[in-house]
């Protein structure tokens, strides 16, 4: 692992998050296509999928694997220093095959974040692109209940809205170029057979039986030969 100054990284991010834009570039009736990128681990080699698919039927359009070496540990609150490399190197060879997504969703919070730069807003800033960030479990912030609804909550300012899916429950929040009302009015759309956003699902169900494949040919002198099951 090389060295990473976590100092310099905070900075980043606080200068960054002046870039998120909180409004919404294009009205759900617009959305054509809606992209999701996810990684899973062996090792130090993270394998990447990014997966296109139709925002009205959910029919899949494309996906594509990366498998790359990740040079920094992970430290919470900057996931985003260990996958955004890969993250966007994925959805641009994504993107180049199959065409742009008009919406990016990440796993990993948008605003929801100490310093209101998690990775979905890292993505979206790089991109210039409106992400919406997906995480599991809450990073920062206040549960706080509005009209039967729940949010989360930094410095008075709703940053994410915590939806029940079956049993469990995803954090929603803004990561760029989109409003956190409009995130949550697409994130329910997609969210039909799983407790993910079909697109994310496809994404870490692909990256994990990719990373399968990996750990297998891990010894092996020729990792490259796992390119033949890449898209």
């Amino acid at each position: 692992m090389r060295n990473f100054n976590v100092s310099k990284a905070k900075n980043l991010q606080k200068f960054l998050s002046s870039k998120v834009l909180e409004k919404d570039f294009l009205d759900i009736d617009s959305i054509r296509t809606i992209a999701a990128v996810d990684a899973a681990y062996v090792g130090d080699k993270a394998c990447s999928c990014g997966v296109l698919q139709s925002f009205n039927n959910l029919n899949i359009i494309g996906y594509t694997i990366i498998v790359d070496q990740v040079d920094i540990p992970y430290i919470p609150g900057l996931l985003a220093f260990r996958e955004v490399p890969i993250f966007i190197k994925t959805l641009k060879r994504l993107f180049n095959r199959f065409g742009e997504a008009d919406i990016v969703i990440v796993n990993g919070h948008g605003i929801a974040h100490p310093r209101r730069f998690g990775i979905a807003s890292h993505v979206g800033v790089v991109l210039d692109k409106p992400t919406i960030g997906i995480a599991r479990h809450k990073l920062t912030g206040n549960l706080v209940v509005e009209n039967g609804e729940e949010y989360l909550t930094l410095n008075g300012l709703k940053v994410a809205y915590r939806m029940k899916v079956k049993s469990s429950y995803i954090y929603v929040s803004v990561g760029h170029k989109i409003t956190l009302p409009t995130a949550i009015k697409i994130i329910r759309k997609l969210t039909v057979k799983h407790t993910l956003p079909e697109p994310l699902f496809l994404a870490d169900k692909l990256s994990k039986k990719y990373a399968k494949k990996l750990k297998k040919s891990y010894n092996s002198e020729d990792i490259a030969k796992l390119t033949k099951w890449f898209k």
